[in-house]
């Protein structure tokens, strides 16, 4: 049976989704809002306590308490918890393929604004992959660190948000997934075709080659596991 403050909690919760409780407006006094919804203060208290944990609210010393904006770094947790705490095959092949049309993006959009800087970065976790083929833990940061350096260049703050708190299921999945050395020559080769087509600045190319290694990883990971889905 669901607690009073919870009840409480949802309703104040509702209020600031749905916009009746505006971003950095004052939340009524507590009095007010045991008034308002016919329980005791303590109540209230616990429901705020709730809304503080969601990181919906805060509360300023000698002023109130206010509707809290909702951090990028926040979403980023959540991702970082779902990815964890849900680790079926049926999780992970969903979110290779949310990466796929993503990354298909952040790989064009990175060949648009050619960030010398970036390219840079790019070339040197080439290196880095290819001079630790006999180190899988280095192989692997260094192709998830690929990907993110294309999201963070893309311009779109949201797309490294999303690919960042990843960066831990993508490292393990290569671990699991090297299962040669041809498959991190293939990776490897992979990873240039899509650094090539970004530093040529051509977009359709970028785009093409970021969703054939997705396509191909997903392939490889489903024939390991014995599924052709």
């Amino acid at each position: 049976m669901q607690k009073l403050s919870e009840k409480v909690g949802h309703q104040i919760e509702r209020a600031i989704m749905t916009g009746a409780l505006k971003v950095n407006e004052r939340l009524p006094t507590e009095v007010e809002l045991a008034k308002a919804f016919s329980v005791s203060r303590t109540v209230v208290r616990e429901a705020m306590q709730y809304l503080k944990a969601q990181g919906l609210i805060r509360s300023v010393a000698g002023s109130g308490t206010y509707v809290k904006p909702y951090r990028m770094n926040q979403l980023g947790k959540a991702i970082d918890r779902f990815g964890r705490l849900n680790t079926e095959k049926e999780v992970f092949l969903n979110l290779l393929d949310l990466r796929l049309l993503i990354e298909a993006e952040t790989a064009e959009r990175f060949a648009k604004k050619q960030d010398v800087e970036g390219i840079g970065k790019l070339r040197m976790l080439l290196e880095t992959m290819k001079a630790n083929e006999s180190d899988l833990e280095v192989f692997a940061r260094a192709d998830m660190e690929f990907h993110l350096t294309i999201a963070e260049g893309s311009g779109n703050p949201l797309f490294k948000t999303f690919l960042e708190p990843l960066k831990a299921i993508g490292v393990d999945y290569g671990l699991r997934t090297y299962s040669s050395v041809n498959i991190l020559r293939k990776t490897h080769k992979e990873h240039e075709a899509i650094y090539e087509a970004i530093k040529a600045g051509d977009r359709d190319a970028a785009h093409q080659a970021m969703r054939e290694h997705i396509t191909a990883s997903r392939g490889h990971y489903l024939a390991m596991n014995g599924n052709q889905k």
